[in-house]
């Protein structure tokens, strides 16, 4: 009898929407720097009507990234719901780490509704990017006992690694929601930037490690 088919199957969904989430953070970087032009452009519109058309165009951009991007979330949100559902059929690791995506969701409305009150609303993000992190954190773990049963213990040690990252990626948004309290300026641009490049990375390695575990579990 596979004792483990649920939780391949349920990986391979996790894959997919770790695919998703990598194409999310690529266009999230694209977004950011069409963002610095934007304001550039902007700021040159006064006496050109050229950069306001300029300005005008890199706004466009931005929407219609902003529209994929929601849309692609989603999608992804649906995804990674029924591969933890279909994996936690064989782990009870996977059903915390479904328990808490719902946990962390629920933590996402209140910031956005409480989005006038900047510090409630940046202390209720920083709990979401916290909860979203243990998320990671159970999958990872999970699959690493499952990877280290089946003998394939060099795949497991990889998880460290992409967990590594991903506290790195976490550590890094949480550092930028903070400054956004204070300022959305420049510094809170470059960091928030800076977030997203390794969020990038952190995303590779975790839609490798995934891609791994599906066909080793």
């Amino acid at each position: 009898m596979d004792e483990t088919r649920n939780a391949r199957s349920g990986m391979g969904l996790l894959h997919m929407s770790a695919v998703i989430s990598f194409a999310i953070a690529a266009a999230t970087i694209l977004m950011s720097f069409l963002a610095i032009i934007f304001n550039n452009q902007l700021e040159k519109a006064a006496n050109s009507l050229s950069a306001l058309d300029g300005a005008f165009g890199a706004a466009a951009l931005i929407g219609i990234l902003a529209v994929l991007i929601g849309i692609a979330a989603i999608v992804g949100f649906v995804i990674e719901m029924v591969g933890l559902n279909t994996a936690g059929k064989d782990d009870q690791g996977y059903k915390q780490a479904f328990n808490f995506v719902w946990i962390g969701i629920a933590v996402s409305i209140i910031a956005t509704i409480a989005s006038k009150v900047a510090v409630l609303s940046a202390l209720l993000s920083i709990c979401s990017t916290v909860i979203s992190l243990y998320v990671i954190y159970l999958i990872i773990e999970t699959t690493k006992k499952l990877l280290n049963i089946a003998g394939h213990s060099e795949t497991a040690a990889e998880g460290d690694k992409v967990l590594m990252f991903q506290l790195i990626g976490s550590a890094g948004t949480v550092l930028y929601t903070i400054i956004g309290i204070f300022s959305t300026g420049i510094v809170y641009r470059i960091f928030a930037l800076l977030a997203s490049c390794v969020g990038i990375y952190a995303a590779l390695l975790l839609m490798g490690f995934y891609k791994k575990a599906k066909d080793e579990i």
